[in-house]
């Protein structure tokens, strides 16, 4: 969980919480599409995957920047996670 930890504040985390360290999250698992997504302020500097796991069993989530330009997410593909992030262009 380290090294994801480390990957995520290094890749994703830049990317989607400015200005004020909120973004919109949705947690992977069974009824999370319905209950949709959440705005939400990290207060802790790192280990979000890591505490997302200790909470729902497994650190696989989807964030969203606040002004949806960047998408970001941990999953886990071949028994090893991927941290994968896309940019969207305007319109």
């Amino acid at each position: 969980m380290a090294a994801l930890d480390m990957a995520w504040d290094t890749i994703a985390k830049p990317l989607i919480s400015l200005p004020h360290e909120e973004f919109l999250i949705l947690l992977w698992g069974k009824g999370s599409l319905s209950k949709g997504w959440f705005r939400v302020q990290d207060p802790l500097d790192s280990g979000l995957p890591s505490r997302i796991c200790d909470a729902i069993g497994r650190p696989e989530f989807y964030v969203l920047s606040l002004n949806g330009k960047n998408l970001c997410a941990i999953t886990v593909e071949e028994d090893d996670y991927w941290v994968i992030t896309h940019e969207y262009g305007l319109i």
